[in-house]
């Protein structure tokens, strides 16, 4: 059919089922663009059908079976465009890329059938999953279709040409039960090409693709291994190899084989130097190694890629990234190998990179103050953690992490590490609590009983005996009760440690040190009153328990 013969310029062609949450907002993006809409229905029993309809769409019904090639290829029979773009309804064309098809199309080169679109995977959070670029958009032209029954690949096109045009994928992003759903389905039939074509590595790469997604990684490393070998003896398309290399070397280092990693890596890369994943994999393995030259080497080639295709995605061809998001962490590993190479001016900067690159602010910082934590740098540890904290209250890790190492920091000798926790905790969210703990435990170490009391009752005004606050600050105030009780009993201050006592095991009810605590107040003639009367542990009765049969605690 010639140009002229084709009733308009541009098709969309969908195939659905049950998408009347989604498919809104797809036909919104594109429906203004293209001139005919084509729907394949596959048996929808919700309102798919209407929401296609008031977009204008012409709706065929087609029982589903069981091959979406199948579906897709008859989607493709009923479109009288000269050309056909599709996307599917958990998809949405990017705002700018609209107005820029049919022009997109004007300008192609007499020879081009087919154009690579730029697509970006997306959670449901905002964060960026990885990006590929892919052909969405071909000429009508009977010879450009789909094979495969899942994860279906066009085949037939000749001459593609890379346009800036982006497509927005919601799909990955799943509910666990629907992620479930979605693998069992897919398995299903990938093992049935497998079984139809045992020799064709396209299923047994998609097969690692879906095991890797619900981290079964036995499988996925079997699967990916096996899609390289036969791309050896049969063609598969790069993005789709270079993508199982990803996989088997990600597996591989997720199961400790870090020497199997780096090998599949360095294959990878004797192909294609760009190759980013294998590089951010590298970064990973030789972070652990302590190779810390060749983390560097690594990270600034990762980067370097990176803001070449972010740039100019269009131009790095077909290919399908999976680290594009973790940038951040590459950047977190350079900043180690810097700081252990005695580079600690860049290492700071590099450290700044970090945070502005992590879309979670917190957890970039998190992870700069657990490595100082781990290495003994206890001040920067402190100084990264209270940043994290501040940006975001609600990152459990970074608090956490910042309440353990200011706990022993407040019992050492040294006024420095105090002034720094203090410090760090006064510019936390939590600093009205944590200010009062700090300062509880100050002077319960003086032993100023009187303002250790009133710095404490301050953070049971705050919080309340049922306080639900975050466990680990809830485990601190119990266990400053029950340090407050000792003290008040050595003191003879017997009344006034039996209400902290009692404090601390409201609290705290199961805590081990709470209970060893009441065991040896009790045992040493502290009065039993309703609050500590039947103190228990799970599985234990404190009350059958002697001298020497506490190692459970």
């Amino acid at each position: 059919m010639s140009a002229t013969e084709f009733p308009c310029l541009l098709s969309l062609c969908m195939i659905v089922k049950d998408e009347e949450d989604m498919l809104p907002g797809a036909l919104e993006s594109i429906a203004p663009y293209v001139d005919e809409i084509i729907v394949v229905d596959t048996g929808s029993t919700d309102n798919t059908v209407e929401i296609a309809k008031s977009f204008g769409a012409k709706i065929y019904i087609h029982p589903w079976q069981k091959n979406f090639s199948l579906h897709r290829n008859q989607s493709l029979g009923y479109a009288g465009g000269e050309w056909i773009v599709y996307i599917d309804a958990d998809e949405r064309l990017d705002s700018g890329s609209g107005p820029r098809l049919k022009q997109v199309i004007r300008n192609a080169l007499p020879d081009t059938d087919s154009f690579m679109i730029h697509l970006v995977n997306w959670t449901r959070d905002g964060q960026n999953m990885g990006s590929a670029n892919l052909i969405r958009m071909f000429r009508n032209n009977n010879v450009i279709r789909f094979e495969g029954i899942v994860h279906n690949n066009l085949v037939g096109y000749d001459s593609t040409e890379a346009v800036d045009l982006k497509i927005h994928h919601y799909g990955y992003d799943l509910e666990q039960e629907k992620k479930q759903a979605k693998y069992e389905r897919t398995t299903e039939l990938l093992e049935k090409m497998v079984a139809e074509d045992p020799n064709n590595p396209i299923p047994h790469h998609y097969l690692a693709a879906s095991h890797l997604n619900i981290k079964k990684y036995d499988d996925a490393l079997e699967e990916a291994q096996r899609a390289i070998e036969l791309a050896r003896k049969r063609t598969i398309g790069p993005q789709l190899l270079f993508w199982s290399y990803h996989i088997a070397s990600l597996c591989n280092f997720l199961k400790g084989r870090l020497h199997e990693a780096e090998s599949l890596c360095l294959e990878a890369l004797s192909k294609n130097e760009d190759h980013m994943d294998s590089h951010a994999v590298l970064c990973s393995v030789y972070t652990i190694q302590g190779k810390w030259d060749l983390v560097i080497k690594h990270g600034r080639k990762f980067i370097e890629i990176l803001k070449r295709f972010e740039g100019k995605p269009h131009h790095a061809g077909l290919q399908v990234l999976n680290t594009q998001r973790h940038e951040w962490k590459v950047l977190l590993q350079m900043g180690i190998s810097m700081l252990e190479k005695g580079m600690r001016t860049k290492a700071r900067e590099t450290f700044e990179q970090v945070v502005r690159a992590a879309s979670n602010k917190a957890e970039g910082l998190f992870g700069i103050g657990e490595y100082m934590n781990e290495t003994g740098r206890k001040e920067e540890a402190l100084a990264y953690l209270s940043r994290a904290v501040a940006e975001d209250p609600g990152y459990t890790k970074a608090s956490g992490m910042l309440a353990r190492i200011t706990a022993p920091l407040i019992d050492s000798a040294s006024s420095g590490l105090l002034d720094a926790a203090c410090e760090a905790l006064s510019i936390s969210a939590h600093e009205e609590i944590t200010g009062d703990l700090l300062a509880a435990r100050r002077f319960l170490r003086e032993n100023d009983v009187d303002s250790f009391l009133d710095s404490l009752g301050r953070v049971f005004t705050r919080t309340g005996i049922d306080y639900q606050g975050e466990i680990g600050t809830r485990q601190e105030v119990a266990r400053l009760c029950s340090e407050a009780a000792c003290k008040l009993w050595d003191m003879k201050r017997s009344v006034a440690a039996r209400q902290a006592l009692k404090l601390g095991l409201d609290l705290s009810p199961a805590d081990s040190y709470c209970i060893s605590t009441a065991i040896r107040l009790l045992e040493g003639g502290l009065a039993k009153d309703d609050g500590i009367r039947h103190v228990t542990h799970p599985g234990v009765d404190i009350a059958g328990l002697g001298k020497g049969n506490n190692t459970w605690l």
